[in-house]
């Protein structure tokens, strides 16, 4: 199965301790591992403490949600990983987190690699 694109150069601006959330997609019931990929192509201000912080939420319902996997945090544009290996639902989506005292934007794609192992 090919890549699930979750955002693709998406520009986002976001005050302090802000969040963005994707709408939910399908994810195929018959994989339970899966990569997270991240690629921060831009990010301002530059040399941020924290960053942008990005991570997977998963649900059965889209009432209840839960993070699943490790999240990416990015302080300066270029490309990270987190590997998926449980809990994963029929539901996911992207979401990004402020962890600065100030806004930040940038432009970022975010996709997810199921796997069958």
């Amino acid at each position: 199965m090919g890549p699930i694109v979750l955002l693709k150069n998406f520009t986002f601006a976001l005050d302090d301790t802000d969040v963005f959330t994707t709408d939910w997609v399908p994810f195929p019931s018959e994989h339970q591992n899966a990569t997270l990929h991240v690629h921060l192509q831009t990010l301002t201000p530059g040399n941020p403490a924290i960053g942008a912080q990005f991570s997977l939420a998963t649900s059965y319902d889209t009432v209840e949600a839960e993070q699943v996997g490790a999240t990416v945090a990015m302080t300066a544009p270029g490309v990270g990983n987190a590997a998926i290996s449980a809990n994963l639902g029929p539901m996911v989506r992207a979401v990004i987190t402020n962890g600065e005292s100030n806004a930040i934007w940038g432009t970022v794609s975010i996709w997810l690699q199921p796997k069958s192992e």
